[in-house]
């Protein structure tokens, strides 16, 4: 299987094979799907991507996307209101019931499960909706079919799925306030029922809640439309051939190729390089660019002897920022840092970038390698 290492991973997305939240939580029920420089479709692992490790080759490829749909408008909306409403409901009186349970107010005798049961009903109520509304909803889909007939089909969310995200994040915090205001008493079962909603809601952080997670941008998932775009505007894109390109403007840009020849020994350590000039996607090329500028400004810190905090995201910003809590950088290579950064973040989340911009970007580039020639070679 092509690797990072290989071919720079220029969108990624992640497949849903339930579309419950609850049951999400039980298994590994998603998959990493990344789309890579080379124009192979990965993922972490062999399903959805049939049985091969391989990955799809997707040039020639055809690619649909259906959004996601409601079968039965009127109950799927509603089941959608009335799990936000539970949340809600559960949120704005779970700390009532803490306060009871502290007090002494309402135990764990048989007598009391009808007052226990009033304050979790809206628990129940959502869990039994989240199971339910796959049967009402249809979730998007992208179904990729290949030249040599393999076909992939990548599940999203079903409709409103932010909106019941939003529900269920809202649970999790009442559980947690729950679990904080009733572990410390000396009340055996408040204990082990804190301890256990408090583990269990650190699990499902791990599992569902990993938007809280930090990540650096270039590896952050997209939506499964944003992903699709991204599919039909890189692969297969070739500007000359569609035209697009005067001679001046290739002329220009073998120019530029010709610069870069001259630090080939600085840049041949850095894999993503190789991918400037092999790609026909101006978004592709300044994709390139950003991952080669990124890699030598770490080089650069390195070099510098700067050690960089284990939690630090690993983007041009941090490198930038941390490259200058050594030595300075001079106004112009901040303007071609800033200006490269800002058009590979375009260029990885909406893939607009034309052929004119690139030759902005690369012409940047090309006076940053000769910055960095002149200093660390």
């Amino acid at each position: 299987m092509p690797t990072a290492r290989e071919n720079i991973v220029v969108a990624s997305t992640t497949h849903h094979e339930k579309n419950s939240r609850l049951r999400a939580l039980l298994g590994n029920s998603k998959v990493k799907i990344s789309l890579l420089s080379d124009g192979t479709l990965v993922s972490d692992r062999k399903d959805p991507l049939s049985a091969t490790n391989e990955g799809v080759d997707l040039n020639g490829a055809k690619f649909q996307y259906f959004f996601p749909e409601e079968r039965f408008f009127v109950v799927y909306r509603l089941l959608t209101l009335v799990t936000v409403l539970s949340s809600l409901i559960f949120f704005a009186t779970v700390i009532e019931w803490s306060e009871r349970m502290v007090d002494d107010d309402i135990g764990v005798e048989s007598d009391d499960f009808l007052e226990h049961l009033q304050y979790f009903s809206p628990v129940c109520i959502w869990v039994f909706f989240d199971l339910l509304r796959g049967r009402f909803g249809t979730q998007e889909r992208l179904i990729v079919k290949a030249k040599d007939g393999q076909n992939v089909e990548i599940m999203g969310g079903l409709p409103y799925q932010s909106q019941h995200n939003v529900s269920m994040y809202l649970l999790g915090v009442g559980l947690f306030l729950a679990a904080i205001f009733i572990t410390p008493e000396e009340s055996m079962f408040a204990t082990i029922f804190g301890v256990i909603i408090i583990v269990a809601l650190f699990w499902m952080y791990a599992k569902g809640l990993d938007f809280l997670t930090v990540k650096s941008n270039k590896n952050r998932n997209l939506p499964l439309n944003h992903f699709y775009f991204a599919l039909t505007k890189i692969i297969d894109d070739d500007p000359v051939a569609k035209n697009e390109v005067n001679q001046v403007e290739l002329d220009e840009f073998n120019e530029l190729r010709q610069k870069l020849e001259k630090h080939q020994r600085l840049l041949e350590d850095v894999a993503s390089s190789k991918e400037i000039f092999a790609s026909k996607s101006p978004s592709l090329i300044v994709i390139a660019i950003g991952a080669t500028t990124e890699r030598l400004m770490r080089n650069a810190c390195d070099s510098l002897g700067i050690k960089r905090k284990h939690n630090a995201r690993p983007t041009l910003h941090t490198y930038i920022n941390e490259y200058q809590t050594k030595k300075s950088l001079d106004e112009k290579s901040i303007t071609q840092l800033n200006l490269i950064r800002e058009f590979r973040n375009r260029a990885t989340h909406h893939f607009n970038i034309e052929w004119d911009e690139s030759f902005i970007v690369l012409n940047q580039f090309c006076q940053f390698v000769e910055w960095y020639a002149n200093t660390y070679t």
